[in-house]
């Protein structure tokens, strides 16, 4: 009886973990709780969208002048914070775009896919990064400055339009 009160406890603790896993935290970021909180309201989402591009401004000017050689972390971070605040805007946007079944606004769907190729662009400074020192280096530097500039021109493409 004791074998079989131990085996049972075993085979419950083993499917909680497995139908109940732990969270997992996706990427670090820095920012005040709530800040990258998922929301529909269009307020909350444009307040992302601005300090996204704030977050990838303050990445892309440190990459502008940074060497083979210097640490880029606090910008990296920067970097991925950025990605952080888009990806809860697009989420955000994809919530609206839920609730808009029947009559979908065409000025959304823009948002949406420009939020998606945002959202896209801004992951290589954060996905890719180089080890330092070498040409490498230089490269990544210099595609992730490209990168930076091409993702704030999409994100402030959509403050003029949306919402």
């Amino acid at each position: 009886m004791n074998r079989y009160v131990t085996l049972s406890a075993a085979v419950a603790s083993a499917l909680a973990v497995m139908l109940f896993p732990a969270p997992v935290l996706a990427q670090k970021t820095t920012l005040p709780p709530g800040t990258a909180k998922v929301s529909t309201e269009p307020v909350v989402i444009v307040q992302q969208i601005k300090l996204a591009i704030a977050e990838e401004r303050k990445a892309m000017a440190f990459y502008e002048v940074a060497g083979p050689h210097d640490s880029i972390e606090e910008a990296h971070q920067a970097a991925s914070n950025g990605y952080v605040l888009i990806r809860s805007a697009k989420e955000g946007v994809q919530g609206i775009r839920a609730t808009k079944k029947k009559f979908p606004d065409p000025v959304l769907e823009v948002v949406l896919q420009k939020l998606n190729a945002a959202w896209n662009k801004s992951r290589g400074p954060v996905d890719h990064i180089a080890p330092a020192g070498g040409n490498s280096r230089m490269g990544y530097l210099k595609v992730s400055v490209r990168q930076f500039s091409e993702t704030i021109t999409m994100l402030e493409q959509i403050l003029l339009m949306w919402p």
